[in-house]
């Protein structure tokens, strides 16, 4: 299931290809009609169109491959963009998730633990860094 950052950036493409393309996106039932000639056994609603716009839902695979196909760019620019960049809309949702907590007490609190329950949090903690890739040593046991 697609993110909400992911929705946003999506917007983002589709509306510069549509711009790139000379077509307008003010009007979402104008663009439902125009897909709608170029893809008839598979239409969609001015309703999807406008999440679509508004950055809030994603086109299915086939849909995808119509739009790409009618603004002339690639499906997999258009439903991933370049990994390798940062837009400034991930820039900012990255800067508005820092920590909502204070790290300090976040410590404390795990020092208030029994020994089992801190051995338990230190293993979820590891988990979580292995899925996104870091790895970390155990503390060396005194």
């Amino acid at each position: 299931m697609p993110t909400q950052l992911q929705k946003v950036e999506f917007s983002e493409r589709l509306q510069q290809s549509l711009a790139r393309a000379g077509v307008s996106a003010s009007s979402p039932t104008q663009l439902a009609r125009k897909f709608n000639l170029l893809s008839p056994g598979n239409p969609v609603s001015p309703q999807a169109v406008r999440r679509w716009l508004e950055g809030t839902a994603i086109p299915t695979q086939d849909k995808l491959v119509v739009l790409a196909d009618w603004l002339r760019v690639s499906a997999e620019w258009l439903r991933f963009g370049d990994a390798g960049k940062m837009t400034k809309t991930k820039q900012a949702v990255i800067q508005d998730q820092q920590p909502s907590y204070d790290p300090r007490t976040l410590a404390t609190m795990v020092e208030l633990l029994t020994p089992a329950n801190r051995e338990a949090v230190w293993l979820m903690v590891k988990s979580l860094l292995a899925i996104e890739g870091k790895d970390i040593e155990p503390p060396k046991r005194r």
